[in-house]
């Protein structure tokens, strides 16, 4: 959510340069669950939905993209993978 005052174009900007430093490598599957592999500015994790990543929250986790939402969710942000 923009504060007050703050350019909303501006917190997209913001929003969008963090999806930029984040990498969907792959993923791996636990009974009927998916954690994704993560390359964050060259940094390597595994996360679950509901992870906190960069100030986003992963919503949903598929082979294919994830699922990122703002903090007060209303928007959502689908990353491809392999796209950076």
């Amino acid at each position: 959510i923009p504060e007050e005052g703050e350019d909303p174009l501006m917190f997209e900007q913001n929003i969008e340069d963090l999806l930029q430093s984040i990498k969907y490598y792959g993923y791996v599957k636990v009974n009927q669950e998916y954690s994704a592999l993560l390359i964050i500015n060259e940094e390597k994790g595994v996360f679950n939905i509901n992870d906190t990543v960069k100030e986003l929250t992963i919503s949903d986790i598929n082979q294919d993209y994830i699922v990122f939402k703002n903090a007060d969710n209303a928007r959502t942000y689908k990353l491809q993978r392999g796209e950076k």
